[in-house]
């Protein structure tokens, strides 16, 4: 492959992930303005969760906030359970479709970081 051909394909990755967190955003924005309400009426048990319900109310960074909490919270709710900051009960209760959307949103935002610090990290190394 010529130096070409491999500046078209890091521009692609780096746009196609960009597109994706944009996409990501969007949906976790979404949800966060209409699913606010239905979430933390499930984790009513949670202190984690009923001490940054607040959040709702400042704006589109604090609803993201808020629901990057509650995505953390289920896509690893052991050490929250342990520390006392999460009910079992309410995990074990939270709707398992939206439960589902909520951790893949958070995994995808954790591959998305992963693969912008790759790029920069090939950028800075000389090695595309």
């Amino acid at each position: 492959m010529n130096q070409h051909t491999i500046d078209l394909l890091f521009l692609f990755i780096a746009l196609t992930n960009f597109g994706w967190m944009l996409i990501t955003m969007g949906i976790m924005l979404f949800l966060s303005y209409t699913r606010t309400d239905y979430i933390l009426s499930h984790l009513a048990h949670s202190p984690i969760i009923t001490s940054r319900a607040f959040f709702n109310n400042a704006g589109p960074w604090g609803r993201l906030l808020l629901i990057g909490t509650v995505a953390g919270l289920l896509a690893s709710p052991d050490s929250s359970i342990r520390k006392g900051g999460a009910s079992a009960e309410d995990i074990e209760k939270f709707p398992s479709k939206l439960k589902r959307l909520l951790v893949f949103l958070h995994r995808a935002g954790y591959v998305s970081i992963v693969i912008l610090l790759i790029l920069y990290a090939s950028t800075q190394l000389d090695i595309v």
